[in-house]
C-alpha cells in the first residue's frame, strides 16, 4: 500500500488544494489525526493489511487482485480509500459470488479516489468524488441542529438498495494515502436494486 518512502514529516504530503487557507487547514487536521489516531494496521503493503482482523475479507479481495493492488502504490499525489468491515462484506456476498472478476474489481476500485489524500474534515457535504473505476460517488452528511454529526460515502447503487456506508473510523494515515473505514461495501451507480440483499 506504500511507496518505497514512508514518514509522518506532513509536509510531504500533497495538498488536495491550491487555496492557503484550505491547504492550511488541511495540514492541522491530518496533525490532529496523527495525535488521536495510530498508524492503520497496513501501512506497507496488503500482507500487513491482513494483519487486521476487522478487513480480512477486504485484505482476501485485494490479495487476488495485484491490478488494483498497484494503484495504490503507484499512485501520484496519494490518494483516499474508502475500507468496508469485514461485517459490510458479509451483507454483500451474494452480489460479489455472482459478479464476474471484472465487475467484483469494479466495485472494489469504486471505493478508491486517486491523487488526492483527503482527510474526513474535507469531505463536502453534496460533492461528488470521481472514484478509480471512472464513476463518481457523493458525500452525504447527517446533521442535528445544523451540524454535520456524521458522513456517508454513497454510490448509486447504494441509493437504490437503501442502504449508505456510514464512516466510522475515519483519518487513518499511510504511506502515500489516508484510509476511511466504512460499514457497508460503496455501490456503483451500474448496481441495481436487488430486493433482499441486506434482508
Amino acid at each position: 500500500w506504500s511507496s518505497d518512502v514512508c514518514s509522518s514529516d506532513l509536509t510531504g504530503l500533497p495538498a488536495p488544494y491550491d487555496d492557503d487557507d484550505v491547504s492550511h487547514f488541511y495540514y492541522l487536521s491530518l496533525s490532529l489525526s496523527l495525535s488521536i489516531r495510530p498508524f492503520f494496521s497496513f501501512s506497507r503493503s496488503v500482507d500487513a493489511a491482513c494483519s487486521d482482523e476487522n478487513f480480512s475479507v477486504l485484505c482476501e479481495l485485494l490479495e487476488g487482485d495485484d491490478d488494483l493492488v498497484s494503484l495504490f502504490t503507484d499512485a501520484e499525489g496519494g490518494f483516499t480509500f474508502f475500507a468496508p468491515i469485514d461485517a459490510a462484506f458479509e451483507e454483500v456476498a451474494a452480489l460479489f459470488e455472482a459478479a464476474t472478476p471484472e465487475e467484483a474489481e469494479s466495485i472494489l476500485a469504486f471505493h478508491l479516489v486517486l491523487g488526492s489524500i483527503t482527510p474526513y474534515e474535507a469531505l463536502e457535504c453534496t460533492v461528488e468524488t470521481e472514484m478509480a473505476n471512472g464513476t463518481p460517488s457523493r458525500t452525504k452528511c447527517e446533521r442535528e441542529d445544523g451540524l454535520v454529526v456524521g458522513k456517508y460515502q454513497k454510490g448509486g447503487g447504494n441509493r437504490k438498495n437503501n442502504n449508505l456506508p456510514f464512516i466510522i473510523l475515519p483519518n487513518n494515515l499511510v504511506c502515500n494515502g489516508i484510509i476511511h473505514a466504512i460499514d457497508a461495501v460503496m455501490l456503483p451507480n451500474k448496481v441495481p436494486e436487488i430486493p433482499g440483499l441486506f434482508d
